[in-house]
């Protein structure tokens, strides 16, 4: 498997913008920050979890929007992908390993 190409956050707020920046560059789609944070809406409040669906859906990804347990995601998702944690920032997940 292919490391993850980590990309910290520039600003607070850039955590959404961010992580669909890691996964595009994973899937070799050199997205500049600037233009994901225009894709997702981006303001001083950040990003809502709608807005980067549908950028991640412009991009060519296939994406879904779900509330989910984390044992449901860790038995059933599809990796690498977005999460809304605590509903307050925005993480990809990778992928899993046992235990």
């Amino acid at each position: 498997m292919a490391k993850f190409p980590f990309i910290p956050q520039d600003y607070t707020k850039d955590c959404g913008p961010t992580c669909l920046q890691m996964i595009c560059k994973y899937y070799g789609k050199n997205i500049s920050l600037e233009v994901l944070r225009n894709n997702t809406n981006y303001s001083k409040l950040g990003v809502s979890f709608l807005s980067i669906k549908m950028a991640a859906e412009q991009l060519g990804f296939k994406a879904i929007a779900v509330k989910s347990t984390f044992s449901n995601i860790i038995e059933n998702g599809t990796f690498p992908c977005i999460l809304f944690w605590k509903e307050e920032h925005f993480v990809v997940l990778f992928n899993k390993k046992k235990n």
